[in-house]
């Protein structure tokens, strides 16, 4: 509703048309002073040329003009090496790759660069993780050995495997022994030095068979589980590959999710010395025997004799100096211990 009367003459529209002029358009409201900006120009002026945009300045270019040569400040190069000109996200510009140092591993720092020969006097540290202490290996940095090197020998004894560090905290000229190992050697944790060589195995090094006496690692941790040892030889061969076993040698490993510890008692190598440091490879045999002070249970192969056997197949009273009736002896006993000699499996057939 119009606040003004229809029949009020002094209504605008009242005065317009008592003026005798029509409604202005809304073109026409402006005022004066403003109608050189106005979209259409009044009726009473002559019609002006149609306004047009200013033309850019050199350096902004309009929209489909041609360009125009322009000089602008030196590009800057972008972070990463990449061309210069691609600054902006989404472009996808040419990556110029430095190459990097010799021996450098993705992740791994400048850790990798191998500039050491293996051999002098390191410091001992402790291992940098859990995982790396089960492997039963010792934990070096990368730099300090060359990559041929696999095996060290501590203090002309100690023959061990040896890991790159993964975690690239051990510093350089320090090795990262775990708890069994150093009490295996008889080093600290922190303040020792100890005296280390490259070790490399020759063929008869490698371990035709090797005899264990395994456990459960914590007391509080001990099950009534059988334990196949068939199905752990094979378990501990594949964990453990190239690994030096010495005798009384210290172990620690994870047999599906039990944590057990074993004790390398009598290694054979393939040159035939017994006693000697050999190393595992696939088809050494591997014979556990329970160790006494623990509760585990084993179940033994039918494809060799028991572990805890009193007589040796090949066992002889010449070594025992016993003399005259070897052969009556021999004979006698053998078939006294035959349950002690033959498979268990094999005893259950007969």
């Amino acid at each position: 509703m119009s606040f003004f009367k229809r029949t009020d003459p002094n209504a605008p529209s009242a005065r317009r048309n008592a003026a005798g002029t029509a409604s202005p358009s809304p073109y026409e409201r402006l005022p004066a002073d403003n109608s050189s900006h106005s979209s259409l120009p009044p009726p009473h002026q002559p019609s002006l040329p149609p306004r047009r945009s200013p033309a850019p300045p050199d350096t902004h270019m309009a929209y489909g003009a041609p360009q125009r040569p322009q000089q602008s400040a030196p590009p800057r190069e972008a972070y990463g090496a990449y061309a210069s000109g691609h600054e902006q996200y989404g472009e996808k510009a040419e990556y110029h790759s430095q190459q990097p140092p010799r021996g450098y591993q993705p992740g791994g720092g400048m850790q990798g660069v191998s500039t050491g020969t293996g051999r002098g006097i390191y410091n001992i540290a402790p291992c940098p993780s859990d995982p790396l202490a089960l492997t039963n290996r010792l934990v070096v940095n990368g730099g300090d050995f060359p990559p041929e090197v696999e095996y060290v020998i501590l203090r002309d004894q100690f023959i061990l495997s040896i890991i790159r560090d993964p975690t690239r905290t051990l510093p350089p000229k320090h090795l990262g022994p775990s708890k069994i190992i150093r009490q295996w050697v008889g080093l600290s944790a922190v303040g020792e030095t100890v005296q280390c060589e490259p070790f490399y195995p020759a063929n008869g090094d490698w371990a035709s068979s090797a005899e264990l006496e395994v456990g459960f690692r914590l007391k509080r941790k001990e099950t009534q589980d059988l334990f196949d040892s068939e199905e752990m030889a094979q378990a501990f061969i594949s964990a453990f590959p190239s690994l030096p076993l010495t005798p009384l040698q210290p172990l620690v490993f994870d047999y599906r999710g039990h944590e057990l510890k074993a004790t390398v008692r009598a290694v054979s190598t393939l040159d035939g010395q017994e006693g000697a440091t050999g190393i595992i490879m696939e088809g050494t045999e591997i014979i556990w025997v329970k160790d006494p002070s623990s509760s585990i249970k084993l179940k033994n192969s039918s494809k060799r004799g028991p572990t805890n056997a009193i007589l040796a197949p090949n066992f002889k009273f010449e070594d025992m100096g016993i003399g005259g009736l070897d052969t009556e002896f021999s004979a006698i006993f053998r078939r006294a211990f035959a349950s002690r000699i033959f498979p268990p499996g094999l005893v259950e057939k007969l």
